[in-house]
């Protein structure tokens, strides 16, 4: 049985640094997983990221390149990991396309991207989503992404929390680090115990 969680938020809030700890106590429990993200890892993904960080697209042009590299992706990546009951750590998912393609860009709606994810992205489905909410930890600006309006950033807020269902947990940034880390390794705690209540592990 496999497990996929995947941790979203604006940039800059810490979701990383919580994804490597979150990493280091499901190996202290004995729990299989993998760490992946969609922007680096390979040459292929690394090559697509300094595309889309560096070069002057239009929002179009991100969302083709973002779907063929999610579509890779989950193809080479996610769906064998899953399939050999791994669990999965994931640093941001299609929940990011959402908000920022759709904050960068006021004609590109909710259909639209619904009608992408049906095509071209794949129906895979996490089972709990980590979500980061606040305001970014450092003012060190590294992208071209980063360097956009505070409005551009209330709005990938905004958006992100119309995504929210059952499977989201909320994080507030202005919590400190070490309580934030307290509050994931709960909700870790309680899916491991019923993962090895199912499992027999």
């Amino acid at each position: 049985m496999s497990v996929f969680i995947v941790f979203e938020g604006a940039d800059r809030v810490g979701k990383t640094s919580h994804l490597r700890r979150c990493s280091q106590f499901l190996k202290e429990n004995g729990i299989d997983h993998i760490c992946t993200q969609e922007l680096s890892g390979s040459e292929f993904q690394n090559s697509i990221k300094q595309v889309l960080m560096n070069h002057d697209l239009n929002t179009k042009e991100e969302l083709l390149l973002i779907s063929c590299l999610r579509n890779w992706h989950d193809r080479c990546i996610l769906k064998p990991a899953l399939a050999a009951n791994k669990w999965v750590l994931m640093d941001r998912y299609k929940y990011s396309t959402y908000a920022y393609q759709q904050a960068s860009d006021e004609y590109l709606n909710t259909e639209i991207l619904k009608v992408m994810e049906q095509y071209f992205w794949s129906n895979l489905e996490p089972n709990m989503v980590f979500y980061f909410k606040g305001t970014a930890r450092s003012n060190n600006k590294r992208d071209r992404f980063e360097k956009r309006s505070a409005c551009f950033f209330k709005k990938v807020k905004e958006i992100y929390e119309s995504l929210q269902d059952d499977r989201w947990s909320v994080f507030s940034t202005d919590e400190h680090f070490e309580c934030i880390q307290q509050k994931l390794e709960v909700e870790l705690s309680k899916k491991i115990k019923n993962y090895k209540l199912l499992t027999n592990k």
